[in-house]
C-alpha cells in the first residue's frame, strides 16, 4: 500500500512537473534562436540582417539583390506568424488550420482569384523582377522552414509546419492586402450579397486587419527639414502589421515602411525619391444587364481535412460576377464587383523600383498620397480630400470627415516640426460638436448637481483627447448616446444624465477619475484568433485560448493627429493604427503603434498599462542578427 501510495504522488508531481515546464516553454515561446552566422549561396558578398519582433528590420548588404534575400530572411525571422497565416489566407487554405468555421473565407478568396491571379501576375513579370522577387522568397523561405521557428508556440498549438516560399506566394499576399484595402468603412451599406459580405467582414477579423477607409497621409517642410507621414489603419491587430525597415546596399538606401512578405513599401525614402500612400485600393459593385453567354465560370477545388468541395467564380471582361450568373441564353440583371485586382494582377515590379529608388506608380493600389518633388510635396493619385492650409503642408486623405483630422489640419497657422505633429491631440473639428452641445444644456435647466459638474467640465475642456482628460470622455459618452445631430434640447438632457450614470456606475464617482485613455480603451487581439465555434479540445480552439484580446490605454481620436479608434461598438471597430513620420533630411523614421509581446510571459499582463510609445527606428535595439558570408 505505502509503495503504491508512493508511486501515485510520484506521479502525480512529474504531471505537475511536465504541465509546468510545457506551460513555461509555451508562455516563453522557447522555440526560435537564430544562428549569429550563415554561410550560404545565396549572397555575393558579407552582409548583415537585424530584426526585433516588436520592432523593425535593418540591412546591410553589398549588392540590393543580397539585401532583398536578408530583407526576406529578417522580415520571416521577426514576423513569421503573420506572414505564414496572410500566406494560407490569400491561397484560401484557411479552413485547413481553423476548420470549418473558416470555408467562407477560403470561398471568398477563390471567387476573387487571388491565388491563381498571384501565379498569372508572376509568370508576366519580367525576369529582373522575377529574379530579384526570388530572392526575397528565398530569404523567406530559408527562414520560415527553419526548425526552430517551427517550435514557435503558434505552430505548436495548432500543430502545423510551415510549408515552403514560393516568389509567387509574396504576389498572393500583395492581392489579398489590396482587398482588404478596398474594403470600405464598415457604416457604409455594401452591395456585396450577404454570403460575400458576411466572408469579407470574417476575413478581416481572422487577420484582424481592416479600416483603411480612414487612413491619411501628409508631406510637411518645417524649417528646412522636410518629413512625410502617414496614419494608416491595422483593424484590431496586437502585433504589428508594418515592418519599419531600413536598407543599406551600398550603390543606394531604402528607409520606410514595409508590409513583410508583399514588399509594398506605403511610406519611404531613398537616395532618389520620397513618398507616402494611403494603400486603398479600388472597389465598386454595380447593378448592370448580364447576357449569360458574355460570363465565363471557372471551378476551383477547395480542400479542408478530408473533405473538399469546388468553388465556381464568375467573370465578365475584367469584372467579376458576384451574383449567379443567368444561363447563355438569358438576359438579366445581376450584381457585378469591379476591383483592381481583376484586372491588375500585381505591382510587384513598381514596389521593387521603389526599393531601389523609384517613386512608387502602382496600378492594384490607387496610388494616392503624397510626393517629394525636389522643393516641395505634391499630391499624388485622386484623393477625395488635399488640404494645404499653409505653405509647406500637403494632406491627403479619403476618410470621411467625423474619422480624420481635416479641420485640425486645415486650423494649422504653420508647419510644425515633427515631434509636435506626431503628439498633437488636439481636434478643432470638437471645438463646434461642443459648443452645439452646451448651448443644450444651460445650467438653469439643469436640476441634478452632477450633470451641472459634468457640464463644467465640458465648458473648461480645451478640446485635447490627451490621455488625461475626462472631458473628452463625457463629449463622447454623450454625443454615442444622442439619437442625432438635430437632437432636441430635452434629449441633450436625457443624453447628458445618461452619460453621468453611466461613467459613473463603470469608473466611481469622481469625474477626475474618467480619463479619456481608460474610457476609451481599445481591445486588440492576435492575428488568427478571430470568431470562432471551434469544439473544445480542437487545436484551434487551445489557440483561442492562448492568445485572448487585451485591452490596452491610450490617448489620441480619429479627428486629431494621434489616433484614437472611434467610440463606436461595431464588432469591426478599428482599434489599432500605424502612425510615423519620416525625415528626408536624415532618414530618421518615428513611429508608435500597439504591439503586444503575445508569447512573452506575462507579455499580454503588462501591456494594458503602457500605451504606444513613441520611436524610432535607429534607436531600437534589434533582438537579434545574422550575418551572411558566402559560400565558398
Amino acid at each position: 500500500m505505502p509503495k503504491r501510495f508512493g508511486w501515485t504522488v510520484t506521479t502525480i508531481v512529474a504531471g505537475l512537473l511536465l504541465s509546468a515546464v510545457l506551460i513555461m516553454y509555451l508562455a516563453f515561446s522557447a522555440g526560435p534562436d537564430a544562428r549569429s552566422r550563415i554561410q550560404s549561396v545565396r549572397v555575393a558578398s558579407e552582409g548583415t540582417v537585424s530584426w526585433s519582433e516588436m520592432g523593425g528590420t535593418s540591412v546591410q548588404a553589398g549588392s540590393f539583390q543580397d539585401a532583398l534575400y536578408m530583407l526576406g530572411y529578417g522580415h520571416a525571422r521577426s514576423r513569421s506568424w503573420q506572414m505564414v497565416l496572410w500566406r494560407q489566407a490569400a491561397m484560401g487554405r484557411l479552413s485547413e488550420w481553423f476548420g470549418p468555421d473558416a470555408l467562407p473565407a477560403d470561398r471568398l478568396i477563390r471567387r476573387l482569384r487571388i491565388p491563381d491571379g498571384a501565379e498569372r501576375a508572376w509568370q508576366s513579370l519580367d525576369p529582373d523582377s522575377q529574379q530579384l522577387l526570388a530572392a526575397y522568397a528565398a530569404g523567406i523561405d530559408d527562414a520560415i522552414t527553419a526548425r526552430d521557428l517551427n517550435r514557435a508556440a503558434p505552430f505548436l498549438i495548432l500543430d502545423i509546419e510551415s510549408e515552403s516560399w514560393q516568389a509567387e506566394h509574396s504576389i498572393a499576399v500583395e492581392r489579398l492586402f489590396a482587398w482588404l484595402s478596398s474594403a470600405p468603412d464598415h457604416a457604409d451599406p455594401s452591395l456585396l450579397p450577404s454570403d460575400w459580405d458576411h466572408a469579407d467582414r470574417l476575413l478581416q477579423q481572422l487577420l484582424a486587419f481592416h479600416g483603411s477607409a480612414v487612413n491619411w497621409v501628409a508631406g510637411i517642410q518645417h524649417a528646412g527639414e522636410p518629413y512625410v507621414s502617414a496614419r494608416l489603419a491595422t483593424g484590431s491587430t496586437g502585433i504589428p502589421l508594418f515592418s519599419e525597415t531600413d536598407i543599406d546596399y551600398g550603390s543606394g538606401r531604402f528607409t520606410g515602411v514595409i508590409v513583410p512578405g508583399a514588399l509594398i513599401p506605403l511610406v519611404g525614402s531613398t537616395h532618389a525619391d520620397a513618398w507616402a500612400l494611403t494603400g486603398r485600393s479600388h472597389r465598386e459593385v454595380t447593378q448592370v444587364m448580364v447576357p449569360g453567354s458574355a460570363v465565363r465560370t471557372t471551378h476551383h477545388r477547395l480542400r479542408f481535412g478530408d473533405q473538399e468541395e469546388v468553388v465556381a467564380g464568375h467573370e465578365m471582361a475584367h469584372r467579376l460576377v458576384v451574383d449567379d450568373p443567368p444561363r447563355a441564353d438569358q438576359l438579366r440583371s445581376v450584381r457585378t464587383l469591379d476591383w483592381s485586382g481583376s484586372m491588375h494582377g500585381s505591382d510587384a515590379a513598381t514596389w521593387l523600383g521603389a526599393l531601389s529608388g523609384d517613386a512608387p506608380r502602382p496600378r492594384l493600389l490607387v496610388g494616392e498620397g503624397v510626393r517629394w518633388a525636389g522643393a516641395g510635396f505634391t499630391p499624388s493619385g485622386t484623393p477625395a480630400t488635399v488640404i494645404q492650409p499653409v505653405p509647406g503642408v500637403v494632406f491627403v486623405t479619403s476618410a470621411p470627415s467625423a474619422l480624420s483630422p481635416r479641420e485640425t489640419v486645415a486650423g494649422l497657422s504653420s508647419a510644425p516640426a515633427i515631434t509636435s505633429w506626431l503628439t498633437t491631440t488636439l481636434s478643432l473639428a470638437a471645438e463646434n460638436t461642443l459648443g452645439r452641445v452646451v448651448s443644450n444644456l444651460p445650467d438653469s435647466l439643469l436640476s441634478d448637481r452632477r450633470d451641472q459638474e459634468a457640464v463644467r467640465y465640458l465648458t473648461n475642456w480645451n478640446l485635447e483627447y490627451g490621455a488625461a482628460e475626462p472631458g473628452a470622455s463625457i463629449l463622447e459618452t454623450l454625443l454615442s448616446l444622442l439619437p442625432d445631430s438635430s437632437a432636441t434640447a430635452q434629449a441633450y438632457r436625457s443624453a447628458l444624465t445618461e452619460t453621468v450614470s453611466k461613467l459613473g456606475t463603470r469608473y466611481g464617482p469622481d469625474m477626475s477619475s474618467w480619463r479619456w485613455e481608460t474610457v476609451q480603451e481599445r481591445g486588440v487581439t492576435f492575428p488568427g484568433s478571430g470568431p470562432s465555434t471551434a469544439d473544445g479540445g480542437r487545436p484551434e480552439e487551445r489557440f483561442l485560448d492562448k492568445y485572448q484580446p487585451v485591452l490596452i490605454r491610450a490617448s489620441g481620436h480619429p479627428q486629431s493627429l494621434v489616433w484614437g479608434s472611434p467610440p463606436s461598438q461595431d464588432s469591426m471597430r478599428t482599434t489599432s493604427a500605424w502612425e510615423g513620420a519620416l525625415s528626408l533630411r536624415n532618414d530618421v523614421l518615428y513611429f508608435r503603434r500597439p504591439s503586444v509581446d503575445f508569447n512573452r510571459f506575462l507579455g499580454t499582463f503588462l501591456t494594458g498599462d503602457r500605451p504606444p510609445a513613441l520611436q524610432t527606428l535607429r534607436q531600437s535595439v534589434p533582438d537579434e542578427s545574422t550575418t551572411f558570408i558566402p559560400a565558398r
